[in-house]
């Protein structure tokens, strides 16, 4: 039982500490490319956003790759 826990446990911090680097990375340059009206975003909104970020993180890194896809022109993606 408490190995199991301690596995949960790890995996919740490890998927938190992920989505944490990941967030500031994206804050600082990817959000722009996923929504166009967040460029020019004060440092205030930029750290709201930041813990949904970091919660959805797989997410915002598929809609991040995804964007960047589109802008370099890549053709024939499915679904998007």
């Amino acid at each position: 039982m408490t190995t199991s826990l301690n596995a949960i446990l790890a995996s919740i911090a490890a998927y938190l500490g992920l989505g944490l680097v990941f967030g500031a990375v994206f804050v600082a340059r990817g959000i722009s490319a996923v929504d166009p009206a967040a460029r020019g975003a004060s440092c205030g909104f930029r750290l709201v956003v930041l813990p949904g970020v970091a919660a959805l993180w797989p997410l915002m890194l598929w809609r991040w790759r995804r964007a960047s896809r589109r802008a370099v022109g890549v053709v024939g993606e499915v679904g998007g």
